[in-house]
């Protein structure tokens, strides 16, 4: 009854943490500082979390 709708593909962006690399710990401690990076370690129970933290906080302010 109805013709066919011809939907195009929804194609999804790549992730944004593969376009602006790896951070690691120190260059997270140089942006925030240490007591915010022992504050977030202790609040999300680990490092890479904390470094995932820092990786957002990075991609926010661009």
């Amino acid at each position: 009854m109805y013709p066919d709708d011809k939907k195009k593909q929804h194609k999804s962006a790549p992730i944004a943490s593969a376009a602006t690399g790896t951070m690691h710990k120190a260059e997270c401690i140089a942006m925030i500082g240490q007591e915010k990076f022992d504050r977030y370690t202790q609040m999300f129970g680990s490092e890479t979390a904390a470094i995932k933290r820092c990786t957002m906080i990075r991609a926010m302010q661009k």
